[in-house]
């Protein structure tokens, strides 16, 4: 009965963020079905990391819904400025408190990304980062475009652009 209510938000917004991050998704999902209707169908009623980022998109008018469809739970935003095309793989118990976050992002699950004290300064994402599973990014810092954050890695200082990190402290490992 009430599952029409996501489809007449998708119909009335037809948000750019929104339509390019369906787009998005199927690339990364290999779903090859061109028909947003259908594909944006297809990740709300299956994928409640999307569900997450598509609430977030579309602000107080997620309250309409988040009873019966949940986004997904122990995921926070905390980030003012998220550019198109975010993906969240599986994204449970994440925190994203950063300051921005570039374009085409792919977040992992059990990511830090905040402070590194109470009320410090957040970090600045560039586009195309991979911040892999367990990452914690805290302070202050910039982490370039074209950056892959390996798993289980802390990073508390700049990282350049087209780059990989690993470790604990991060550190690089090689060029892209």
């Amino acid at each position: 009965m009430y599952s029409f209510f996501p489809y007449v938000v998708f119909l009335l917004l037809r948000n750019k963020k929104i339509k390019e991050e369906l787009y998005v998704w199927g690339k990364i999902l290999r779903i090859k079905e061109s028909n947003s209707l259908f594909l944006f169908s297809w990740l709300f009623f299956q994928l409640r990391e999307y569900r997450s980022v598509f609430y977030y998109r579309i602000g107080g008018l997620s309250r309409l819904f988040r009873w019966y469809a949940p986004g997904q739970y122990a995921l926070f935003f905390g980030c003012a400025n998220i550019g198109n095309g975010l993906v969240l793989h599986h994204g449970y118990s994440t925190i994203l408190h950063m300051e921005r976050c570039g374009d085409n992002c792919q977040i992992w699950q059990n990511v830090t990304v905040g402070v590194a004290h109470n009320g410090g300064p957040r970090p600045v994402i560039g586009n195309n980062v991979q911040i892999c599973t367990g990452a914690i990014v805290l302070g202050g810092i910039h982490i370039g475009d074209n950056v892959i954050i390996g798993a289980g890695s802390i990073v508390v200082k700049d990282v350049p652009d087209n780059v990989v990190v690993v470790g604990n402290p991060a550190h690089i490992l090689k060029e892209r």
